[in-house]
């Protein structure tokens, strides 16, 4: 992914999250996708949903940002 090649989409991330809740909204936003039960657990949570939304939601400002190519 192009977001972790370009420092100033880093640093528009890094504006909006603290390293542990970067952390945690990418880790949820990766699972979200993964099937099975299990990993359920990042799916049906609203608070895991909206955690998820706001790392997607920061990381495609960034990707707009920069110009960085889709």
């Amino acid at each position: 992914m192009y977001v972790y090649k370009c420092s100033c989409a880093l640093d528009s991330i890094a504006q909006k999250f603290t390293y542990d809740e970067w952390i945690d909204a990418s880790t949820i936003a990766r699972y979200q996708t993964m099937p099975g039960e299990g990993m359920g657990l990042f799916r049906d949570s609203p608070e895991e949903r909206a955690a998820a939304k706001r790392y997607r939601d920061a990381e495609a400002d960034a990707k707009k940002l920069c110009g960085v190519p889709k």
